[in-house]
């Protein structure tokens, strides 16, 4: 990945206060979520305000998929 497409990212990460946030649900099928943003260091580090229900589903399948939107 070059460093113009990192730094858009980064800025599109940034300036965002949500997030969507994808997980396997027990069924295999995949549940899309708006999240709060808490805060990110990196482009692969994201801390979200999620409920139990989604670290459970991470602990049983962690394919996840965080996108960040631009209104």
């Amino acid at each position: 990945m070059n460093d113009n497409i990192k730094t858009e990212i980064r800025a599109l990460s940034e300036n965002r206060p949500f997030a969507y946030l994808a997980s396997v649900n027990a069924k295999g099928h995949p549940q899309i979520k708006a999240m709060l943003v808490s805060e990110h260091n990196s482009l692969k580090e994201h801390y979200l305000n999620t409920s139990s229900k989604r670290v459970d589903q991470f602990i049983k399948n962690p394919k996840a998929s965080v996108y960040y939107c631009h209104d």
